[in-house]
């Protein structure tokens, strides 16, 4: 018993002493599972283990361990595996893969504003390390990042890039310099750019300063379509400032918004006054097609005009006085948070022109030249209740006067004779408040309104001077047209922001319009109309920065009209791929839906007047398109060049034919099809700009009352237009010149020819500026259309018979002189 006893304490003695005896293990490019082998036959330690845990698992160690578990422990970390023990055995289990922290981001916000006036910037560019975004409307941005310190760039349109360093939860107010010409003498000679325009950031965008237009040929106060008409996609051949033909758009197809209030006209009657006061505007964001989810009830491009935000803390104030208009602006600071601006503009008799005739003959065509009135005023309210909260109200009225009398003796065969009188009115008012929320959100809430009405009035006359030789009247047609449109809209949408490079936002919308017009023609209505229409709107966007290089914003919105009880669902997207540093190549596409129209009435082939209705859509289909760009772009410092194709297919497109002899009018649906490609080229050599436009399109519509079952040219197609233009500093004076060449519109086509009227106009400015302490001061002459080429407008014309046009001329040889003051 004794001895039994003995000999098992030996053995439990022995054990003890293997486990505590030292483990060594020499091995080159051995197998895990041989070397437990070889340590369980050479110092009795039991493993377990699964073979396929740890297969592949191969080392060499030359060490020395104080027990096993030290040399297990060893053993086992280069590898993802673990050991639990359980009595004298091993267990050998594959390591459990520890859950990411989650990462620590850190938030940033701030507010964008003019060095100088204080005045926000929106759409300002910021770049940091994981992406971009820009500022919104009223100048404010935010993002989050996992760096504790972010440095960013920013850039904004006319001012200095500025590159600094953010640190989290903090509020910022970065300030940008001016690169306009406010500057010190010293400063104006630097190399920052006249021309201001970003094109190429996002698919068929462009985006414009309107300081820009001081220094084009033309009036300042028609500045919006001196800057656009340069741009390629923007037709500037045929003069039609009130629609504008973006990338073949019919009248009414394009969305024009003054700070989110819905603009159905863009300029005076005749054309050389833009409808929002240049002194207002900040910045012009134009998509000439496939624009995002935040705007709808539009088919064609977009203009969206951003106005000042103003400025909280220095009193200043703008005059602009030249031989057609005065116009004025004043900024008054309120308690150093608030902001009130002004701004008045009147026309009056041109003194440089001769305006003792209404009617000339040139090249054998009769011209009409109409006397004009227009005045406009503008109020704006903006402020900050704190670092967090800003709002701005906005308030815009104009009235446009148009009047004109023709007459014609024909030999001894009779006496043409035409009157017209048009009157027209718009106003609108805007209120914007943007809140940012301590998670770093923020949202915007917008209520606006916007109404047009005008009143045209026609008459035309035919005396037959041959019958009896008593001057009998042949006929006279007299018509009244009345039109009048308006829009509500109440907007609110949220920004979340989900990531270090994702943010979603989401939009809730409704919209009412209500519209009249009423057609009289020889005290006989033809067409009269009463209609209104409710939608409801729901809009999700989602901005993904996926990497460095590629940007991707898709969205979908829907549109729901009660009326009909039809929901219409519209998606779209936008791509930026950044191939190397400055060449991208953008992708867009959308579907677009359209319930207002402006429809167009024709006479035989006379284009007699346009007007705005609401479609009734429980009789016919609301007008849809879609979009297709794809562009290539590089920005390299002095030189920019971009390349955009573009398809467009729009469905249910409308016009009226009229015959006035039965006073009967009726209605065709038709579709269209648009097609080309835009090229763009800027250079910088020195200080001076130049830089080159070229569009080669195809629009093609196809009515159901049409003659061929077959599309066919519409009447604004022109296949060819080349721009080019250059400012040239020799600062103080600055001179600049431009030249618009198009192949011809096909409406320009007259019964006697089958040949395209083609357009011509070389315009040419000298400027030369002025600074007294803080008085700027800049003196302008222009000479538009300086050969005097006899261009004419599109749809402005007479038809006195099948044989005999009267056309309202464009811009004939003009001098415009400009004086403009700021303090």
């Amino acid at each position: 018993m004794i001895k039994r006893l003995f000999s098992i304490l030996l053995l439990i003695l022995l054990s003890t002493l293997g486990y505590t005896q030292s483990i060594s293990i020499q091995v080159e490019n051995q197998d895990l599972s041989a070397v437990f082998y070889q340590m369980r036959s050479q110092y009795q330690v039991e493993f377990s283990f699964n073979a396929e845990d740890i297969e592949g698992c191969v080392l060499s160690k030359n060490a020395i361990y104080k027990n096993p578990e030290e040399a297990i422990i060893d053993l086992l970390s280069g590898f993802d595996l673990d050991y639990k023990k359980q009595g004298s055995i091993f267990i050998i289990i594959p390591q459990k893969k520890k859950k990411k922290d989650k990462p620590n981001y850190h938030f940033y916000y701030g507010f964008i504003a003019d060095a100088t006036a204080g005045e926000s910037l929106p759409s300002a560019l910021i770049k940091y390390k994981n992406g971009f975004l820009s500022t919104n409307s009223s100048g404010y941005f935010t993002f989050r990042s996992t760096d504790s310190v972010e440095k960013v760039q920013i850039q904004y349109l006319g001012y200095y890039t500025k590159d600094t360093l953010l640190t989290p939860s903090q509020s910022y107010q970065i300030k940008l310099k001016s690169a306009d010409f406010y500057l010190d003498e010293v400063e104006v000679k630097s190399e920052s750019s006249i021309f201001d325009m970003i094109t190429g950031q996002r698919a068929a965008s462009i985006k414009l300063n309107q300081k820009t237009s001081r220094y084009l040929p033309g009036n300042m106060d028609n500045g919006i379509y001196n800057m656009l008409r340069l741009q390629p996609g923007i037709m500037a051949s045929g003069e039609q400032t009130n629609d504008y033909t973006i990338w073949g758009s019919w009248p009414g197809q394009n969305i024009m918004e003054y700070d989110h209030i819905r603009l159905f006209s863009m300029s005076s009657f005749d054309e050389n006054q833009s409808i929002v006061h240049p002194l207002m505007i900040q910045e012009i964001n134009v998509t000439k097609g496939a624009f995002n989810t935040d705007y709808g009830n539009g088919v064609g491009g977009l203009v969206d005009i951003t106005g000042k935000s103003g400025d909280y803390s220095d009193f200043h104030g703008n005059a602009n006085i030249s031989n057609q208009a005065v116009s004025g602006y004043l900024n008054i600071p309120i308690a150093g948070r608030f902001s009130f601006q002004t701004a008045y503009r009147q026309t009056f008799y041109n003194i440089l022109e001769d305006n003792s005739s209404n009617q000339s003959i040139k090249d054998g065509k009769e011209y009409v030249i109409p006397e004009t009135s227009f005045r406009d005023f503008n109020v704006k309210f903006t402020g900050h209740i704190n670092d967090k909260d800003h709002f701005k109200m906005n308030v815009i009225t104009s009235e446009d006067n148009e009047y004109y009398s023709y007459s014609q003796v024909r030999g001894n065969s009779g006496v043409f004779s035409a009157k017209s009188d048009k009157d027209k009115t718009q106003s609108g008012f805007s209120t914007e408040y943007n809140k940012f929320y301590k998670n770093k959100n923020s949202s915007t809430s917008v209520i606006s309104y916007s109404h047009l009405k005008y009143n045209i009035d026609i008459n035309r006359r035919f005396v037959n001077t041959n019958i009896n030789g008593n001057g009998q009247e042949s006929f006279e047609i007299n018509s009244i047209t009345s039109n009048q449109i308006s829009e509500i809209k109440i907007n609110h949408s949220h920004q979340f922001v989900l990531g270090e490079k994702n943010f979603i936002s989401a939009t809730a919308e409704f919209v009412r319009n209500t519209n009249s017009y009423e057609n009289e023609i020889n005290l006989s209505t033809i067409k009269e109309l009463e209609n209104e229409s409710n939608r409801f709107s729901l809009v999700l966007k989602d901005h993904i920065a996926i990497s460095k290089h590629f940007y991707l914003e898709a969205g979908l919105r829907t549109d729901y009209v009660p009326e009909v009880n039809e929901v219409y669902v519209q998606p779209r997207f936008n791509m930026t791929y950044s191939v190397i540093e400055g060449l991208k190549v953008n992708a867009a596409y959308g579907k677009y839906v359209q319930f207002l129209y402006k429809s167009t009435i024709y006479n035989e082939k006379e284009v007699l007047f346009n007007f705005w209705e609401i479609l009734k859509l429980d009789k016919q289909e609301a007008t849809s398109a879609h979009h297709y760009v794809l562009g290539l772009s590089y920005d390299y410092d002095i030189f920019n060049f971009s390349v955009e194709a573009f398809y467009k297919s729009i469905d249910h497109i409308f016009n009226y034919s009229i015959i006035l002899r039965d006073k009967e009018i009726s209605r065709s649906s038709g579709e269209a099809k648009i097609k080309g490609i835009d090229f763009y080229l800027k250079a910088k050599i020195g200080q001076h700009e130049i830089w080159g436009a070229y569009t080669l399109s195809q629009t093609m519509e196809r009515f159901e009352n049409s003659k061929l079952d077959e599309f066919e040219l519409a009447p604004h197609h022109q296949r060819h237009e080349l721009k080019g233009a250059a400012i040239l500093n020799f600062s103080p004076f600055y001179i600049s010149t431009n030249y618009v060449y198009g192949s011809g519109l096909e409406f320009s086509r007259s019964t006697s020819s089958s040949e395209l009227i083609p357009y011509n106009r070389w315009d040419a400015s000298l400027m030369y500026k002025l600074n007294i302490n803080t008085i700027y001061c800049q003196f302008g002459i222009s000479a538009l259309n300086i050969l005097d080429y006899n261009n004419i407008k599109y749809s402005n014309l007479i038809r006195l018979s099948e044989e005999e046009l009267v056309y309202s001329q464009s811009t004939p040889f003009t001098l415009l002189l400009n004086v403009y003051i700021g303090f």
